[in-house]
């Protein structure tokens, strides 16, 4: 009977230490280059399982009403985005314990958007309308980890990126965007880091390319980027990719995290070669934010 209180007591001690590494995990530094101690992760999705909370599906409606959401018609691209709606969604999203895996299929369909001949998928963490759209952030630290199949051929468009719904217009500039990664199939293992502000002017974008050995398709990578008043910083696979220096071209608009999986026209356009299904697999999706 002596020994019960001491079992109790060791019991609490165990559990008083696993909320302790909890809060720990949640409020330590995404990456130790980091300055400061205080960050604090507030969105994170490992991508088993659909949350609806976290992601919109499908195309871009708040960015471009007028053009019903088609972001691609600035781009040329060629896919329509599927929605949970639509028949071919469960071909699209493919949920499992390792994260999610987007296909994108030869599959030729007709909607009010117009002909498309492929069809592929696309989140984003908009939800809501704009006043009241919480998955947004003006700064922060984020990151997800991803991998390309059948990446290195004519016609994938590989993109996780950032986009504000605060300029107004929507698709076309000025508008605030930085692209995390970005991964065009006709240029093996390069990948790019972009970003648009209104400060640019009209058209006006930084970028940067970053070649990458081995083959990059069929290995897991981690795209990260630091973003705030003075920094914009992307790392590829825990090392500083690209970073910008000038503080007056640093977006300041709040932003919706976005992935998706573009088909490229010209010159990334699909050709005889092009093997299908393409695919973007991600996974332990993050954003970290100080005070």
């Amino acid at each position: 009977m002596k020994i019960q209180p001491l079992r109790i007591t060791f019991q609490i001690v165990v559990i008083l230490l696993i909320a302790f590494h909890a809060v720990a995990a949640s409020q330590a530094k995404p990456y130790t280059g980091l300055t400061g101690n205080n960050w604090t992760r507030i969105f994170h999705d490992p991508m088993t399982t659909y949350n609806p909370n976290h992601w919109t599906l499908g195309r871009l409606s708040w960015a471009d009403p007028a053009n019903h959401g088609q972001w691609g018609v600035v781009n040329k691209e060629l896919q329509y985005y599927v929605t949970p709606t639509d028949k071919h969604y469960k071909d699209i999203y493919h949920w499992t314990s390792n994260g999610l895996t987007i296909n994108a299929i030869q599959a030729p369909i007709k909607v009010k958007q117009g002909k498309f001949q492929y069809q592929s998928g696309q989140l984003s963490s908009h939800i809501g309308a704009a006043s009241n759209n919480k998955n947004e952030w003006t700064y922060g630290f984020f990151r997800a980890q991803f991998k390309l199949d059948n990446c290195n051929q004519k016609g994938p468009f590989y993109d996780i990126w950032l986009l504000s719904d605060h300029d107004g217009k929507g698709v076309g500039n000025p508008y605030s965007e930085i692209d995390m990664v970005e991964y065009l199939g006709h240029e093996p293992n390069h990948f790019i880091f972009n970003h648009f502000a209104k400060k640019l002017g009209p058209g006006g974008h930084v970028s940067q390319s970053v070649k990458i050995h081995p083959n990059t398709c069929g290995v897991w990578h981690e795209t990260a980027l630091l973003w705030t008043p003075r920094q914009l910083i992307y790392y590829l696979d825990g090392q500083i990719a690209h970073q910008e220096k000038d503080l007056t071209q640093i977006p300041t608009k709040p932003m919706n995290l976005i992935i998706s999986l573009a088909i490229s026209d010209t010159p990334n356009k699909p050709d005889a070669n092009t093997r299908f299904p393409l695919r973007l697999h991600v996974k332990n999706v993050e954003v970290w934010q100080q005070p």
